[in-house]
């Protein structure tokens, strides 16, 4: 299954990649890996390629050429910052989170830096440089691990969320429809998405009722004068 996975590379690096080839069989069925995502296989039927999606929690395993537990799938293209492959029809973008005017372009796996125009910030909803007031460029800080791979949402925008690299970190954004689903940590339907992680249960433990036994009434009784007159002696 490795040899075909690396057909895939091979043929898409051939012809120039206007979209992804699948290298399926003329005749009879086969299995293989996507392209860019871990939750789905291609379905190849004489020739013809179908796309399908791993039930929900699942990935596919090009070893076992089949949708398995992630632990045992062995899957990690997801968790390249580009996808694997060009795809002109699929281009991803992503924010620089130092610079409001810097963007970066996926080509062929490595991300590429461009610049907006002097005045010009980079807009991650309609993915083109924009008047500031538009572009609504936010930099926000994020803890990226020194090492390793880490998605991460955005504190403020459910459409958007953040991949780490090796301490880097890039904004990025759902498609449209999708929200970033902080349980999942992944796009997700808006429909069903978790934009938040839950809060933590708020204590319900009943306060002890207050004492309302009534005080007793002070004594109001008038204190009778001292009398002044001179005593006799």
């Amino acid at each position: 299954m490795a040899g075909i996975f690396l057909a895939i590379v091979l043929l898409i690096s051939a012809v120039g990649a206007t979209t992804v080839i699948y290298p399926c069989p003329e005749l009879g069925l086969a299995r293989l890996p996507h392209a860019t995502s871990c939750t789905k296989y291609v379905q190849c039927i004489s020739g013809i390629h179908v796309i399908h999606e791993c039930a929900e929690g699942l990935r596919y395993s090009s070893f076992n050429n089949r949708c398995r537990l992630p632990n045992l799938a062995g899957c990690g293209h997801d968790e390249f910052l580009c996808p694997l492959f060009h795809d002109p029809e699929n281009l991803v973008y992503l924010a620089d989170n130092d610079d409001c005017a810097v963007y970066y372009l996926c080509y062929n796996g490595v991300p590429q830096r461009f610049d907006c125009d002097e005045g010009l910030h980079w807009n991650v909803r309609d993915r083109k440089c924009d008047f500031p007031e538009r572009a609504n460029c936010r930099l926000v800080n994020i803890n990226c691990p020194d090492s390793g791979f880490q998605v991460v949402p955005h504190p403020h925008n459910c459409e958007r969320f953040f991949r780490c690299v090796s301490g880097q970190q890039f904004e990025a954004r759902c498609p449209d429809g999708m929200l970033f689903d902080a349980i999942r940590n992944e796009c997700y339907d808006r429909n069903y998405a978790t934009c938040f992680l839950p809060s933590p249960p708020v204590n319900t433990t009943p306060t002890p009722p207050i004492n309302t036994t009534p005080t007793p009434p002070v004594n109001t009784t008038p204190t009778p004068p001292v009398s002044t007159t001179p005593q006799v002696k």
